[in-house]
């Protein structure tokens, strides 16, 4: 699957969970596709950007390791991220980060 073909899948994204985690599991499915959906989501003001945020942030609940990955491209987009429906899941994919980081340095003191 292309960039372009991953934009195709995001429009018929809607606010259902179905429909995101259709997309959501064709993105673990070929976890190449992440930094795509990486660049679509930080395309901001384009309205797939959003359902692209939405589709990341399920991708992070289910696989952190994929966004971990690609964490220098996730943390230089955030600042170009403006609309409502955007900020929301990249501010939970931070959160996910932390927990998950926290997590494993409370492991390692055990």
């Amino acid at each position: 699957m292309t960039k372009s073909e991953l934009s195709k899948s995001l429009i018929y994204v809607n606010g259902t969970r179905d429909k995101r985690i259709e997309v959501t599991q064709i993105v673990l499915d070929n976890p190449h596709l992440i930094s795509p959906l990486l660049e679509i989501s930080f395309e901001d003001n384009v309205e797939i950007s959003s359902k692209a945020c939405w589709i990341l942030e399920f991708v992070a609940k289910k696989n952190i390791q994929l966004i971990l990955t690609h964490i220098d491209a996730f943390t230089l987009g955030i600042s170009k991220v403006q609309l409502d429906s955007s900020v929301r899941p990249v501010a939970k994919i931070c959160e996910l980060l932390m927990k998950a980081f926290f997590l494993n340095q409370k492991m390692k003191f055990r």
